[in-house]
């Protein structure tokens, strides 16, 4: 009999060998085979177990093809006949005990004679049992029962048995990716703090002057904001991944515009591109109206992360082709080639496995092997789907395709990238002079980075307190023109001081500025009063940029 999967029961009870047991208990009705030439013996057999509601009866009068015969009723005992044309029950017994798929099934011999020589070749080429026919019926009903229970029983313990194999594997697969993922965390933050802590430490302990020169000292602080917003991409792709998992991520699904969408993703890589030696080529022509069915968002995240690897792993004056097509699903797909060195055939599996970089973890690519993992995840989460195909030496094409939908459904995309918004915010945020800035925030070395973020405007009056009864007082005596909030103060959250604020019918611009990265943090302090919502580490310019605006409006 074939072993049915049993992944869902384990789910079901809790992994209990009795409970595992009890939920086989229905799963296989009794079944009779009864393998005689003569009709009238399967006749009487039939009526006799006429009415035994949970017994199925079959009968089968040639022993011709009786392995298919099995195969398809899946008797639970065989009744078998001694005396068969073209065959005998002897021969037949050795060949179900031969066979793997028979071997176990229980036979109960039925024959005219009581003869016990008879009687010990049957037991010995592999009966179960031995009856003289045609017994009588309620010992026939009672053997049949027996040995079909006793069948059922050892088939139930079997798969239950497999069925805590399987559940003991997997838990045992789960820790060890479950370790390996530390693992590489570990490296991985290891990595850029050996940097931060490294370069600072040199810096910090520079008592003989050494760095006089100041481009020195410079590269050294470049090293440690490189290494830190690596930390900051490492730390928002783990929650990404975990968010997506836990099935938390907003998404929402529009008419996305490809060809915009691509345009201002290769702007924001154009730099890399550039710095890496690479061409970006853009095969979408203007008159191609390509609109898919996808959150824009996270659509123009996924295709960064592709396009930010087909930048990294080229060769020096490589390039990257950038196209849509329709898939063979009448589906739009979105192609990223590029010339790189491709991906061998046995390690395009560990492709989306989070943390695997296929061996560049030891060569000078940067990165942290989350990147890819992300990507599916978030492609396969919007309803698309995503893949590779790849030839070494010759580069690697990375798509990801989605449904087509019509253009009178799209969403109006941006049409400035991040730099374009943030190259003059300087200049703007100085020509508003004699503002007053206030900074509730009880960590000191925070306050300290904010007031020098701010400290290239003299005109802009910045006045910092250490917790939230200080900044209402604060506020009312000081009559600043911007609020920058922190959330977590020891005497109270910043959305009270939000509340209160609110009470007090104070139209002060208020940005929170806090360590809490989870959207529906942002979308709460947004619903309590809050200009905008900025998630530390601080990014200076948007900062700046968010001051802009909400100071000049």
């Amino acid at each position: 009999m074939s072993v049915i999967k049993t992944s869902s029961i384990v789910a079901g009870c809790r992994q209990d060998f009795d409970s595992v047991i009890a939920a086989f208990s229905n799963r296989y009705p009794i079944s009779v085979l009864l393998i005689d030439d003569q009709a009238m013996v399967g006749e009487a057999v039939r009526r006799t177990l006429a009415d035994q509601t949970d017994i199925k009866f079959h009968f089968c009068a040639d022993s011709t093809g009786i392995m298919e015969v099995i195969a398809k009723v899946k008797p639970t005992v065989i009744l078998q006949d001694l005396v068969m044309p073209g065959t005998d029950g002897m021969t037949l017994l050795r060949q179900y005990r031969e066979n793997p798929d028979t071997h176990n099934i229980p036979v109960i011999v039925l024959s005219t004679k009581e003869d016990p020589t008879v009687k010990s070749e049957a037991f010995e080429r592999g009966a179960s049992d031995y009856l003289v026919k045609l017994p009588n019926a309620i010992e026939l009903i009672a053997r049949i029962r027996h040995h079909s229970t006793a069948y059922l029983n050892r088939i139930q313990r079997d798969e239950a048995c497999h069925a805590m194999l399987d559940a003991m594997l997997e838990a045992e697969n789960a820790n060890r990716a479950k370790s390996d993922f530390i693992a590489s965390m570990s490296h991985e933050l290891r990595t850029p703090l050996n940097a931060i802590i490294g370069f600072t430490d040199i810096l910090i302990n520079d008592t003989g002057g050494s760095f006089s020169n100041r481009e020195q000292a410079r590269e050294f602080v470049g090293h440690v904001h490189k290494a830190g917003w690596h930390l900051v991409d490492l730390i928002n792709d783990i929650l990404d991944l975990a968010k997506i998992e836990a099935g938390k991520v907003s998404i929402e699904q529009t008419a996305v515009d490809i060809g915009k969408l691509i345009g201002q993703t290769i702007v924001m890589n154009e730099s890399t591109a550039s710095k890496h030696q690479v061409t970006i080529k853009n095969d979408v022509t203007a008159d191609q109206n390509w609109f898919a069915q996808a959150d824009q968002v996270r659509l123009k995240q996924a295709l960064i992360n592709l396009l930010s690897n087909a930048i990294k792993y080229n060769r020096p004056e490589g390039q990257v082709t950038v196209s849509v097509e329709k898939s063979p699903n009448s589906k739009l797909r979105i192609i990223v080639a590029d010339t790189g060195i491709g991906i061998p055939p046995d390690k395009l599996k560990l492709l989306f496995r989070p943390f695997s970089r296929l061996g560049a973890e030891f060569g000078k690519v940067e990165g942290h092997g989350i990147g890819l993992a992300l990507t599916k995840k978030l492609v396969e989460y919007m309803g698309g789907e995503i893949g590779v195909e790849s030839a070494v030496g010759e580069g690697s094409r990375f798509w990801v395709e989605f449904a087509e939908m019509a253009p009178e459904q799209a969403k109006p995309a941006s049409g400035r990238s991040n730099a374009d918004e943030l190259s003059d915010v300087n200049e703007r945020l100085a020509a508003l002079t004699a503002k007053k800035v206030l900074y509730i925030e009880d960590n000191e070395m925070n306050r300290l980075l904010m007031t020098n973020i701010l400290s290239i405007f003299p005109e802009m009056e910045v006045k910092c307190a250490q917790n939230g009864g200080e900044g209402l007082r604060m506020l009312n005596a000081f009559s600043p023109d911007i609020l920058l909030l922190d959330l977590q103060l020891p005497d109270m959250n910043g959305k009270d001081i939000l509340r209160k604020i609110k009470v007090q019918g104070s139209s002060v611009p208020v940005i929170v500025v806090s360590a809490d990265a989870m959207p529906e943090t942002a979308k709460e302090v947004m619903m309590l009063g809050a200009t905008n919502y900025m998630a530390k580490p601080i990014d200076s310019g948007v900062l700046k940029a968010m001051m802009v605006k909400a100071l000049a409006g």
